[in-house]
């Protein structure tokens, strides 16, 4: 059967090829793919590359613009961007020369690997490791890996405190909490979480409670960890007097 893995102007041609694909159960401890919407793209990416090497792409390729990519997944422009930028940042997928023409995984044999194949060749291929090179550091995905860490402590903190729980990690709220973690680090966080699970006044003494995207604010966050409210609600009635300090 011919396969047709895109064409050079970047538009994707709709193929439908026998056969099958892996999916390695590791993809679920990558924290980009906790967005479903992430995880379906970065599925029919691998299910569209080419599975063999040809004369215009090779094993793991295929033409693709980010164009075409919005059209195929019914997404704006905007969030394939964003999406593309976070596969690159993790050497997860890049572009040819001309952006948007050809796209490569980069670890697509660490997904679709078999008994003939070994990683030298995979790496031989590419010209460079598919996977990301042990020693480097990588503050970006550092800080991504702490970001959903930070969010589960934010939960158990406040399953315990008694405040809202946060059930949705928007992009937005990614971003406010990757800002914390960048100035202040997974310390600082957990930090701010003993401080908030040890004051009564933010845990709700006074009528109001702390909440995920109260504490995300630098204002708040630094009040926090300095130890403003440290105090507060051990006097519930004088601590409600006074509210204007929230913000």
């Amino acid at each position: 059967m011919k396969r047709i893995y895109g064409n050079r102007d970047g538009t994707v041609k709709a193929t439908h090829r026998m056969g099958w694909y892996k999916i390695h159960r590791k993809i679920f401890a990558n924290p980009l793919f906790a967005n479903p919407d992430y995880l379906g793209a970065w599925i029919w990416l691998i299910g569209h590359a080419a599975t063999e090497d040809g004369p215009d792409l090779k094993r793991g390729q295929l033409f693709a613009s980010r164009r075409s990519l919005a059209k195929a997944w019914g997404w704006p422009p905007k969030k394939v961007r964003l999406f593309l930028e976070k596969l690159r940042a993790q050497d997860g997928a890049r572009f040819g020369a001309r952006f948007g023409a050809k796209l490569t995984i980069c670890n697509y044999d660490e997904y679709q690997l078999d008994g003939a194949q070994t990683r030298a060749q995979t790496r031989a291929r590419f010209g460079a490791p598919i996977v990301r090179r042990k020693k480097r550091e990588d503050e970006s995905l550092k800080r991504d890996s702490f970001v959903h860490v930070a969010f589960r402590l934010w939960n158990e903190t406040a399953e315990k405190a008694k405040l809202p729980l946060v059930r949705d990690l928007s992009d937005k709220r990614q971003a406010k909490l990757g800002s914390r973690l960048a100035d202040h680090g997974i310390d600082g966080w957990k930090t701010a979480l003993a401080k908030v699970e040890a004051s009564a006044f933010l845990r709700g003494s006074a009528g109001w409670t702390c909440t995920f995207d109260w504490l995300l604010e630098p204002r708040n966050f630094a009040k926090v960890i300095e130890g403003n409210y440290d105090r507060r609600g051990t006097d519930s009635a004088n601590a409600a007097d006074d509210l204007s300090w929230l913000n």
